[in-house]
């Protein structure tokens, strides 16, 4: 009586179509933000203005510099150690922006991961929320039946009896 569910005609009441189904669009995979970078940027070079053909290796996102740990330093302290960013060499500023490059797109993934956790999340509870509203939409119903009927059954107790 109260588990089983009912299937309804299609468009019939406000609960006939489900809210949150114009959504689906944006939940498909084409549509989401992918933290990965495009097989195209994994292969652009970093450096555009090094138009030689030599063998010199160049740092792409896929193959990244391995940056010692005195680098690694200077570029947290803001070169201050080293004469500040007016005494650094192209190279080495280069470096830095390759690095703080790298730094970036490895907190804006992870933003990315987070806030599609909390879109997956949110998207569940919406979805939570739907089918408990519906299920006390029902109740609602049921109880509207139950008092109709015991109201029914009073009239005709009070006809039975003189």
């Amino acid at each position: 009586m109260f588990g089983l569910k009912q299937p309804k005609p299609a468009g019939s009441g406000p609960s006939g179509s489900n809210p949150f189904d114009s959504d689906d669009d944006t939940l498909k995979p084409s549509n989401r933000i992918n933290p990965e970078p495009s097989l195209a940027a994994k292969n652009l070079s970093l450096n555009s203005f090094d138009d030689d053909d030599c063998d010199e290796k160049r740092f792409t996102t896929s193959s990244k510099p391995s940056l010692d740990l005195d680098a690694k330093s200077r570029y947290r302290n803001g070169f201050r150690d080293s004469g500040g960013v007016e005494n650094q060499s192209v190279q080495e500023l280069e470096s830095y922006a390759v690095y703080k490059s790298q730094e970036t797109t490895k907190a804006v993934q992870g933003c990315l991961k987070v806030a599609q956790g909390i879109r997956s999340d949110a998207t569940r509870t919406l979805v939570m929320l739907n089918e408990q509203g519906e299920k006390i939409t029902r109740t609602h119903h049921k109880t509207v039946d139950i008092d109709h009927d015991l109201s029914r059954g009073e009239k005709l107790l009070g006809r039975l009896v003189p």
